[in-house]
């Protein structure tokens, strides 16, 4: 398994995931994990129950947008987003390392499994609407 990191040690402004009442499905490791392969399935099949079910793989919803509150603008006119760069960036890594092993595969058959993973210092909200259409912010 390899996890691909991204580090970001301010702490001055919040994050916030923008999150709705969507919930998936995450029985499985394809529902985690970047890229998951093994040359034969019996090493990827048994790692889902290692994990999945567990925190913090046990609620399973996703943000449609992760922001940086309170941005300053940097004089360009645009305010500048930390949180997204942060996973864009560990996004793009994530990529190159599946195309990395792809093009090696051949030449080493191992089981391989790449999770992004974003560290952070700063405080983390989710916010969401709740059922009267009211605002919820709640630190993580």
């Amino acid at each position: 398994m390899e996890a691909v990191t991204e580090c970001k040690s301010g702490t001055r402004k919040p994050w916030v995931a923008m999150l709705d009442h969507t919930r998936v499905p995450a029985g499985e490791l394809k529902d985690w994990a970047a890229y998951a392969h093994g040359p034969f399935t019996a090493i990827t099949d048994r790692l889902s129950s290692l994990w999945v079910g567990r925190e913090p793989f046990n609620d399973a919803r996703l943000a449609s947008h992760v922001v940086t509150a309170l941005g300053s603008d940097d004089g360009s006119g645009t305010k500048p987003n930390p949180a997204n760069d942060a996973i864009r960036q560990v996004m793009s890594a994530t990529a190159a390392a599946r195309l990395d092993y792809i093009g090696g595969h051949h030449t080493n058959p191992r089981g391989f499994v790449v999770l992004p993973v974003v560290v952070i210092n700063a405080p983390l909200f989710t916010c969401e609407l709740d059922d009267d259409g009211e605002v919820r912010l709640l630190e993580v």
